[in-house]
């Protein structure tokens, strides 16, 4: 099996570790896992086995206005679409709300099942109406959407 994990980064969180843990249990199984971040490699808490591969898009920052919001998200997906074409997995699996919709971006048309995970619940964590508006635009063209409780997933 081949996957690959996409989240923001993988400094100190709940996600985070999460993420950790799937890769590196995965990657002792002998399953080929890549972990790609948003965030550059030196903002990393968490430990990976050996045999994950590591990628950073360094692609992080506040965006200062929409206009270079817009732009600054663009280049997330045309990277990690370029990332999805090259290490061709079967399952992409991405972590986080945004991350979830970067990733149902950046997969569109390509031969990979992505997968979204969510790891807090929607309404306790606004996102603001034009990631709201993309999370229920984008969920539907992922494979699946993952949510820690039935109350989150409705």
């Amino acid at each position: 099996m081949n996957l690959l994990i996409f989240i923001g980064s993988l400094s100190s969180g709940g996600a985070e570790r999460v993420t950790a843990n799937l890769a590196n249990y995965w990657a002792a199984k002998g399953w080929s896992v890549t972990v790609v971040t948003l965030a550059q490699l030196t903002l990393d808490f968490y430990e990976l086995h050996p045999a994950v591969v590591r990628i950073a898009l360094n692609e992080t920052g506040d965006s200062g206005n929409p206009w270079l919001g817009v732009w600054h998200n663009l280049r997330r997906v045309w990277g990690l679409r370029r990332v999805l074409r090259a290490v061709r997995p079967d399952i992409a699996l991405s972590m986080m709300n945004t991350a979830n919709v970067l990733l149902a971006l950046a997969a569109w048309g390509l031969p990979v099942c992505a997968i979204g995970s969510e790891h807090i619940h929607p309404s306790q964590c606004p996102l603001g109406r034009g990631w709201a508006t993309l999370r229920r635009q984008l969920y539907g063209r992922l494979a699946a959407v993952t949510a820690l409780t039935a109350e989150s997933a409705a």
